[in-house]
Formats: structure tokens, sequence, C-alpha cells
């Protein structure tokens, strides 16, 4: 339809738009020869008139239906698959039509230019049925019909026909560019199958594009919502050409095969400027290329966005207001760490603060922040560039990675001067931050003083809206001992059926889970004490801090994704999830006067689900047995102020209690010792000497008889 250039039915729809005062101006005809889009999203883009609010104007002057194709409640009727099987998808892409549902005898088909009669009609001929016209976004239709029916086939003979659903401008390479041979790479047909890569994409808003070599080609796959998808396969002879062609336009060597190389460059497609981050690999089969698609639209990062639970989004917010700590997020690769960071950037980036960032690679191209970019080779790592940032009198300072001990001990030295610090570590839990700083010997003072809360995240996908449903009968059987575990109720969890708008996986977009651990005096005691993992998990509990398969229990609770998703990060097994819920209305009261022990046998039970009454000594336990009755006491013996025997034959003497069951912790084991605590009315006894299975075995059997 547009590959000749302006034809009939686009001066006609030029003409409505000049005569409902839409357009206010002559256009340049030749705006729209080699152009693959409709008047309206040519002009749009281009910045003649408001594109949405021009289709609406065209749709009354019409008198035509206006369709948004992302509306639910038009997403829910689509039946894309009973018409895509009986039609040409050239004739879909080049017309900008996709035929809807069924209505009333007729078939609705939606337009980007409802005056196109000849697409009607050659529509209308291969259903064999009358067609409704609508009006809808261009953008839209493309989306709809990519996701919908990909071209997994690609007819490589004819690859003069091959166009990209969206226009792509490439802006120039960052990468310096030299020996490059372009005669091969820049052939129109090469061209093309690289700009419909890269189009298709960015359209299903893909974050990874991999072209993997194979024996008999390439195997392209995009990465969505963080799962990878086949998207089509290219045969040998095109192989080294389309490679070429990624290489050159990143500013690589495309003569050099034998290395890994690293290249950048950023496009346009449609109106959006994307950043690509490109690599190559050696392999047996080939060069492997793998190209990170960034948007360049710094504006769209906010934390209404990142979706954090009001009090942990509150309490970051209030840590971004001071001076001289550092924050840190953790979590593995693809875990939204740098967004997460990049967003609180943009917090802090009012004007009057000079923001400094060391990142290798650099993702965001930010205005009004001085990035640098780490280069080993040329002597810059992230401990040589921090040395030389602090002399730049900063405010803020991002820190893409602390990676090495001279990392931290500058990160932390930076927050002890008065800059505000930010930096990510991989760990898998807020607490593991800790520890991991302290094995990279990073002085436990200086943690203590300059850390101020840690961050851990993971991303997991969002139930598509469109297809949100219940969860199946079959389905909620076969989680039932989970469903039991955390106490869901089957009738608030959802899965997605697959539908046109999610590309048939019923997922769209992610969410994150989140786990915030503010470092307060006891967490900072703990530090310079040298303390275990273990001990800073007891702690994070106590003060509140949610953990990340709780975070997902919120999300399974209000709908937004499903079980099959959150799974790995629920209890690492069905039995043990099945434990926490059994433990989780269970009230244990652990007496100790040792506050090691008495933390340690606290953070284990409290990781079981147990709730957590502790007291130092029998006096202070029974002062705590009148404000809370537990169903079960674990107590040492000898106790300053009261004793244990002592603070047992007062709990047995007294009516209300006598029925709580009690497993003394002992330092000897002994016969004699055994008859003494039975005789006391004991329900069970274990050595202090003995692994903490064992004594969870005892406080488990306790609870049982």
């Amino acid at each position: 339809m547009h590959s000749g250039g302006f034809v009939s039915s686009d001066i006609a729809l030029v003409k409505v738009l000049r005569k409902t005062g839409i357009l206010g101006e002559e256009v340049d005809p030749s705006l729209f020869h080699s152009r693959h889009s409709c008047p309206i999203r040519i002009l749009g883009r281009r910045g003649f008139f408001d594109e949405l609010a021009a289709i609406q104007k065209v749709a009354l002057h019409l008198g035509v239906r206006y369709l948004d194709l992302f509306d639910p409640l038009v997403s829910a009727k689509l039946t894309l698959g009973e018409f895509l099987s009986k039609i040409d998808q050239q004739l879909l892409r080049a017309h900008h039509m996709l035929p809807l549902y069924q209505e009333g005898g007729k078939v609705l088909v939606a337009l980007a230019n409802p005056l196109d009669s000849e697409g009607v009609k050659l529509l209308s001929f291969a259903l064999g049925a009358p067609l409704t016209v609508a009006i809808a976004d261009e953008a839209k239709i493309v989306s709809l019909l990519s996701s919908s029916a990909p071209q997994t086939t690609i007819d490589f003979d004819a690859m003069e026909q091959i166009e990209p659903d969206e226009e792509v401008e490439f802006l120039g390479s960052t990468q310096k560019e030299e020996n490059l041979d372009t005669e091969l790479v820049d052939t129109p047909p090469i061209v093309r199958i690289v700009n419909k890569i890269i189009s298709d994409a960015v359209v299903a808003n893909a974050s990874d594009i991999h072209v993997d070599p194979t024996p008999s080609g390439i195997d392209i796959r995009f990465r969505i919502d963080g799962v990878m998808q086949h998207v089509m396969d290219a045969p040998k002879r095109v192989q080294l050409p389309i490679v070429s062609r990624l290489k050159l336009i990143a500013g690589m060597d495309i003569a050099e095969r034998r290395k890994p190389q690293d290249g950048r460059a950023r496009v346009r497609v449609a109106t959006e400027p994307i950043d690509l981050r490109v690599s190559a690999l050696p392999t047996a089969h080939g060069e492997k290329i793998v190209i990170r698609l960034l948007s360049s639209n710094f504006d769209d990062l906010n934390f209404s966005r990142l979706a954090m639970p009001p009090e942990i989004e509150k309490n970051l917010m209030r840590d971004l207001s001071l001076t001289g700590k550092l924050i840190l997020v953790t979590g593995p690769t693809g875990s939204g760490k740098t967004t997460t960071l990049y967003t609180c950037l943009k917090q802090l980036r009012d004007g009057s603060t000079n923001i400094e960032t060391v990142e290798d690679p650099i993702e965001y191209r930010i205005g009004g922040i001085n990035q640098v970019q780490i280069n080993e080779p040329a002597g810059l790592s992230f401990a040589s560039v921090l040395r030389s940032i602090l002399r730049q009198d900063p405010d803020v300072i991002m820190i893409g990675e602390i990676r090495d001990a001279e990392t931290a001990a500058i990160a932390l030295q930076a927050a002890q001067t008065g800059h505000m610090v930010l930096s990510t570590l991989h760990t898998n839990d807020a607490p593991s931050a800790i520890t991991r700083l302290l094995n990279l010997n990073a002085d436990a003072f200086a943690i203590a003083a300059s850390l101020q809360s840690v961050l851990a995240q993971r991303l997991v996908r969002r139930i598509c809206d469109s297809c949100n449903s219940p969860m199946p009968a079959a389905a909620i059987a076969s989680y039932s001992k989970v469903i039991e575990a955390y106490k869901l109720d089957p009738k608030e969890l959802r899965v997605g059926l697959g539908c046109e708008a999610c590309r048939f996986t019923g997922f769209r977009g992610r969410l994150g889970l989140y786990s915030y651990l503010p470092v307060n005096p006891e967490v900072a005691a703990l530090i310079v004490r040298g303390a275990s993992l273990q001990e800073f998990s007891a702690v994070a509990v106590k003060y509140g801090c949610q953990s990340l398969d709780q975070s997902a229990i919120e999300l399974l609770r209000t709908g937004k994704t499903s079980l099959s998703e959150v799974r790995c990060y629920l209890n690492e097994t069905e039995h043990a999830a099945s434990a926490a819920a059994a433990a989780h209305d269970t009230t244990v009261m652990v007496v100790e006067d040792d506050l090691e022990c008495r933390k340690k046998i606290g953070f284990m039970l409290g990781k079981e689900g147990y709730k957590i009454v502790e007291a130092k000594n029998g006096a202070e336990a029974l002062q705590q047995l009148l404000s809370s009755k537990p169903d079960l006491i674990v107590s040492g013996l000898g106790m300053p102020v009261m004793d244990g025997r002592t603070f047992i034959q007062r709990v047995k003497a007294e009516d209300n209690f006598n029925q709580i069951p009690i497993v003394v912790l002992t330092s000897a084991d002994s016969d004699e010792n055994e008859s003494e605590l039975l005789d006391m009315g004991v329900d069970d006894f274990v050595s202090r000497a003995r692994g903490p299975e064992v004594i969870l075995k005892r406080v488990k059997r306790a609870l049982s008889l």
C-alpha cells in the first residue's frame, strides 16, 4: 500500500485532516515516499498534530468507530487466531489493518486509514465475509499483529520485499568505527532484515535480542519479560551479512571474528530513541550477537513504575534525603537493580547537586549527570575512577557495582566524608549484603557508621490484564500444599489464560519483589561484633524486614502474578512451606540469659514461622506470661535473678500456665539430670551441644504431644 509512495487513500485522508482543521498547512508529498505508515502516523510523528486526537477527530468526521486495541474490554473479544490462518500476513502489514472479531454477522476490522477501500476489498475477499470498518492507532495494530502472528519464517529469497513494521533510523554508533568494509552489509535487503529484527523487538517490548549461530544458519530470539522466545530462523547464506551489519552499526571491527567485541549504537524506532548495547562472541558455528535494548527516555523512570510497597518506598525516599550514607541494592543479574538506582538518581537530580557515576557499562545516558565508563585496559577501574571522582566535589556518587575490597573501602570512605553513595552487590538477600562487605575485608566500624539500608529485589512477570482469570481447579489442586502452607485463599489466585495482547504467554510486563533492611543501632552493633548471617537475618525479621517470599505472597493475594511465576521464591520444598504455615500461629517463648544462644534459637524457630517471645531470665519470663500466653517454652537452667528450675516450678504451680509444654536446654547429659527434669513436669530436654536440627525436632515433638 505505502511502498510506492502517496496513494489515493493517503490523499483522501490528508484532505479529511485539512477539512477538519486537524492539519492547518500544506504538506510536502515527498514525506510519504518510501514510508510504510499512513499519513496520520507520519504527520503525528513529525509534530504536525497529536496523533490520538487526530484519530478520534477523523473517526467522528467519518462516522466510524474508534477502538483502543489495548482496552481490556476490546482485548477480551479478540479472536485473531480465527482469521490469521486464512490471510496472507503481508496483506495486513501492507495495509495496516487487523480483523478483530465477529459482530452482527460481519467481521470488525481496525484500520489505520479507514479510507483504504482497496485494503478493505482485499480483506473481505480473503475472509469471504462482509466487514465493518473501525479506526485504530497504527502502532497498536502493528503491535498486535507482530505479537499474535510473528514472522517466524521469512522468505529470504525475496529479501527485497522484507520491510520492518516500524521505521528504524540509525543515529550513529557510540564507538569508534574503523576497518569497516560496508560493501556487503549495506545492501538494501540486509539493511531491511536487520531493521526488521530491531523493529520487531521494540514492538514486542523485548529487553534483549539474541542472534545465535547454528550449523544451518542463525536462530533469532527475543527475551520478553525475562523469558526467551524464538522469533525466526535465517539461512546460512545471510548469517555473515546480518552479523556483520549488526557489528557495523555498533562500531565494531567486522574483520575481527576471533575475539569478543563490545559496541553501542543509538536508533530511533518510530519516535522512540533506543540505545543498543551490542556484544559479539566467537562460537563454534560463528559469532553470537546479543543486543540489549535500553530506552533512552530517562523521564519514564519513576517510583510509581517500580511499584514498591508504600512503606518501602517511604523508607527509601527518606534515606535519599540524607548525606554521608551508603545505600545498597542487591540481587542477581537482571533483577532490576540498575533501574532502581537510576530512579533514585532522577529523584536526586534537582539541579543543585553534583551527581557523578562510575558504571560498566553505562546503560542510560542522562543529561545533568556526569557518567564515567569503566575501561580496564586503559586503567579506568572502579577504584581508580572513584579516587578521581572524589576530587570532583560530588554530592552524590553512584557506583555500578562493588566488586572488590578496594572499591568497597573507597565507597565507605566517600560515605564517611559526607557523600551520598548508591551502589549494588550480587547477593541473595538484604542481610547477606552486610556479610559480603565484611568478606571483602571492609572495616566493620565503617560499615556500621555508613551503611544506611539494603534493598534486595527480584523481577517476576505480571499477569496480562486482558486475560487475567481465576486459577483453574486442577491447578489449585496441584499447588494444594503451598496454598495450605501460606494460608492462601484459592479464590484470590489468578492466572493468565493467554491472548493476542500477551503473545499467548499469559503475562505482560514485570513487577518487583522487594525486601528492605534498615541498618539501625542494633544491626550496627551486630556489624561491629562480627555477627553471623543468621543473626543479621533474625534481627531483620524482628524489625519487620519483609522477605522476598512474603513479597511474592502479597502479589499473589492481589492477583498481580501467578503461583507458577513465584514458586521458586517460596520455601524450597512444600514440606518446609507446610511447616512454616503450621507454625504461623504458634508462639514459642525462649528463656535464656546468653544473648547469642537466645538469638540463634529465636532465628531458627522464626525461620520456621513460629512467633518468638524472648526473656533473659525466669522473672522476666513470668512477666511475659501475663501478657502473652505462649504455646511452648524453651528454657535454660542457669540464669541470674530467677534460674530455670525456679521458673519451671512457678509455671507448673499456676493453673493458667501449667499445661504449656516446656523443653529445657541443659549443659549436662545424665540420667540423674533427666530424672530431675521429668519430675518437675518438663516435657523434654536437649543438650546445648546438640545441633539446631535436633533442637527444632524436640520443639516440634513437644508441640505435638
